[in-house]
């Protein structure tokens, strides 16, 4: 057999472990890059998660304050003087009670009313937020009597929670709100 010579240029090719090492290399890259990836996706999937528990919380206190600022009568539970789990008003012919309930070990935060034909339940948390706290106190000053003849009162929502999926850390959300009452009877 006759040898062919091949010009120095055609002759130049990769070793086989040249080729496996830079393999290992490639992987190894691949893999810290997937690893970032993967820590990237869990902070921002946290970070969407307490985003929505903050406006959940937000959402159900701003609730509240139109319940009691639009009150024509407040309950002295709204005021802290029973226990402060729950806080009762009347305003427009509807009766209105927050409080809270608990179903499978969540514990949710629900406006119920009534009109005349019983109380239903037209509003409640979801179920990704456990309720620890629903408190309702006066801010220390009472109630004192307006020019009217009509009772006012500063009274301080107070609400903590957790998140109930175990995966996300998401612990002690506080939120706290002071609502001025406008003229009201007990």
């Amino acid at each position: 057999m006759k040898k062919i010579n091949l010009p120095k240029s055609l002759r130049k090719a990769y070793s086989l472990m040249e080729v496996l090492v830079t393999l290992l290399v490639v992987n190894i890259l691949i893999l810290m890059l997937s690893n970032i990836l993967v820590i990237t996706l869990r902070i921002s999937l946290e970070i969407n998660e307490r985003s929505a528990a903050r406006e959940e919380m937000s959402d159900t206190l701003n609730r509240m304050k139109r319940d009691i600022r639009n009150a024509r009568i407040i309950s002295e539970d709204c005021l802290g003087l029973s226990g402060g789990g729950t806080c009762s008003v009347e305003k427009s012919g509807e009766s209105v009670i927050w409080d809270t309930i608990t179903a499978d070990g969540v514990t949710q935060i629900r406006r119920r009313s009534d009109t005349g034909s019983g109380y239903q339940t037209n509003f409640i948390t979801g179920d990704k937020l456990n309720y620890t706290t629903l408190l309702f106190q006066d801010t220390g000053g009472g109630a004192f009597t307006g020019p009217s003849g009509a009772s006012k009162a500063s009274i301080l929502i107070t609400m903590t929670a957790d998140h109930t999926q175990e995966n996300i850390e998401i612990t002690n959300l506080y939120r706290q709100v002071v609502i001025s009452t406008r003229n009201y009877s007990y």
